[in-house]
């Protein structure tokens, strides 16, 4: 994806500041400087996404991360491990971030660590300097991995949309607006991955769940799920396939299926 609209979708204002430096690095040829302040961006980024939630939202995971990384800091002023255990414990207690995501992470910072320090031994002693194919990669990856990402992607992502698509059906919506919220806001923020699991659990609200919310609000998650599949990227026909145990529906809701194929021609190939 181009290098160019991608840094244009950076959230956070000074992040977006700061990846100049980066993208100018980058243009003048300087890729060792470029990997290393990229590496400084993503720490950079990453606290003020959980600075976001903790402000914003109250949220205690990005709180107790927070108070942990500080705590780190203090024991021990010149280490950098605060810089891993931040990367670690984003991946492992939020949501922002899939496996593969968390890899591309670390592998910068692998590459910044060569980038940073001289590679000596008997017979060498220089700085290693990566190629322009792999420092293109490595900033192509980190802008789709979290820069570009809202700061609430943090937290449980299912259940922000499904709050969002609850308090749109006590107002007066339209199938425009619906589609808009969860395109611009979720699925153009998402990877395949967390795209498959949120068609799921939107699968769940509208074919599976009796519970007086689910049927409160079937109506406009049923919408919702019809604009998720316009949108989506991923290959949600092969995904039902794959699991075909997971996407049954309860007998009461067969009409909402016909409509659902009657709506959507690629369904009906499932």
């Amino acid at each position: 994806m181009n290098i160019d609209y991608l840094k244009d979708k950076i959230n956070n204002k000074l992040t977006k500041e700061y990846f100049q430096e980066v993208y100018k690095s980058y243009v003048n040829e300087n890729y060792r400087s470029a990997i290393v302040f990229l590496n400084s961006v993503v720490l950079y980024d990453l606290y003020c996404k959980l600075e976001d939630m903790r402000d914003a939202h109250e949220d205690e995971k990005a709180k107790g991360i927070l108070k942990a990384i500080k705590e780190k800091q203090q024991s021990n002023l010149y280490s950098s491990e605060w810089e891993k255990l931040l990367i670690e414990r984003v991946a492992n207690q939020t949501e922002l971030l899939s496996v593969s995501e968390v890899s591309s992470l670390m592998r910068l910072r692998e590459l910044r660590n060569q980038c940073a320090h001289p590679e000596i031994s008997e017979h060498t002693s220089e700085l290693y300097s990566p190629s322009r194919e792999t420092t293109l990669a490595t900033i192509v990856e980190v802008l789709q991995a979290l820069l570009i990402k809202p700061p609430y992607f943090t937290n449980n992502v299912f259940n922000l949309l499904m709050a969002e698509i609850e308090n749109k059906n006590n107002t007066n919506y339209n199938m425009f607006e619906l589609e808009i919220l969860i395109k611009n806001r979720y699925l153009n923020h998402m990877s395949e991955s967390r795209q498959s699991k949120t068609f799921e659990s939107l699968w769940k609200v509208v074919f599976k769940d009796k519970s007086e919310r689910a049927n409160h609000n079937r109506g406009i998650n049923y919408c919702a799920l019809l604009a998720y599949i316009k949108n989506c990227t991923f290959n949600y026909v092969e995904y039902m396939e794959s699991r075909k145990n997971y996407f049954t529906i309860d007998s009461s809701y067969v009409r909402w299926l016909i409509d659902l194929w009657l709506t959507s021609l690629k369904l009906i190939m499932y």
